[in-house]
């Protein structure tokens, strides 16, 4: 599998990435399509921070944001059923730093960061939803095995602060594979053309 980090193409296989020259699926239609979460043991299901509720809080004016939009127009009815879907699979995750063995990614590169460690790294799962940094922001990030967050953005390493909260869905590692393969490059995967139909 090929993705495109940073300008550069990789090839995914099962060692390390190797850069190659790759050509993505120009199908439009192909590059989205309906989440397929993973059952993961870690994170919560309730708020136990005041950041966590924070959180939530913007997630239910998001939902009811998009309930109304929805009236108004069936255009705004992928937006509704991605909001939905995730409050409805997602789980609360508790920050931590980022592990000093891994270096920090981009800023601003969350998705392609979590993806690209996601597909090199089968002990880990690419999570997608939103994040709180002083304000919340659509966000990804990678979890171990016990749960605990791994995220190559909001590091708290050299200089960069540390996520104060997260709220997102595990996805299935073929979902997250097969979705790299055809698009060619990392960016979110829950977003209103996932929702469509």
């Amino acid at each position: 599998m090929s993705v495109q980090i940073g300008g550069m193409e990789h090839q995914v296989t099962s060692g390390p990435l190797v850069s190659q020259k790759v050509k993505p699926s120009t199908d439009f239609d192909a590059h989205y399509k309906w989440p397929v979460v993973l059952p993961h043991p870690g994170g919560h299901t309730e708020p136990e921070t005041e950041h966590e509720k924070e959180l939530l809080d913007d997630l239910h004016f998001r939902l009811r944001f998009a309930k109304d939009s929805a009236k108004q127009s069936q255009n705004k009815l992928p937006m509704l059923r991605e909001i939905e879907f995730l409050l409805q699979n997602g789980r609360f995750y508790s920050p931590r730093p980022l592990p000093k063995d891994l270096k920090p990614g981009k800023r601003h590169g969350c998705y392609s960061a979590s993806q690209l460690h996601a597909a090199n790294a089968a002990e880990v799962t690419y999570v997608e939803g939103y994040g709180l940094l002083s304000i919340v922001h659509p966000h990804a990030w990678c979890i171990d095995a016990e749960g605990q967050v791994i995220d190559r953005t909001w590091t708290g390493q050299k200089g960069r602060p540390i996520g104060q909260a997260y709220f997102g869905v595990p996805l299935d590692r073929t979902y997250v594979a097969e979705l790299l393969l055809v698009r060619g490059f990392g960016d979110a995967f829950l977003m209103p053309a996932a929702f469509v139909g």
